[in-house]
């Protein structure tokens, strides 16, 4: 019950994705402690792509200065003359969702698809949602309806 309703109901932010640029963002909004943040992930393993640097490396290169951001989450890197280099992308991937979770205004829902977006007076004000299985199987799992995030 708590789950669903936290999904529901919990968001004054609702971010799609837990990649790089979605845990980043969520990450900045959270600062504002009265922001609550939820974050949409299809995966049922949070992180997209950013387990392996660019190329499938494992390396994560960083232009500067978003080096900074680095420095503020205390993630240790090699620094180059334009750019750093951390020496695995699971360790930003990592540290910055432990940061993420520990705190109380953000929640994860992974293993659960966007599929469309509220739009009210020309701005988003909400996310429709399904679990990632049947979103991704609508043809042969027909039974569920989708959530809304609003």
């Amino acid at each position: 019950r708590r789950y669903m309703m936290d999904m529901i109901t919990y968001a004054d932010a609702d971010i799609v994705g837990a990649g790089s640029a979605g845990l980043s963002c969520a990450y900045e909004l959270s600062k504002n402690p009265s922001i609550r943040i939820a974050i949409i992930e299809q995966s049922v393993s949070p992180g997209g792509g950013a387990w392996l640097g660019g190329q499938l490396f494992s390396a994560m290169v960083v232009r500067k200065p978003a080096h900074k951001f680095l420095d503020e989450v205390e993630i240790e890197y090699d620094e180059q003359e334009n750019y750093v280099v951390i020496k695995h992308a699971a360790l930003f991937t990592s540290t910055i969702m432990s940061k993420l979770l520990e705190k109380p205004n953000v929640k994860l829902f992974n293993a659960v698809a966007a599929e469309d977006l509220i739009v009210k007076g020309g701005r988003v004000s909400g996310v429709v949602t399904n679990w990632a299985l049947v979103s991704m199987n609508h043809d042969t799992q027909s039974c569920m309806d989708p959530n809304v995030m609003e």
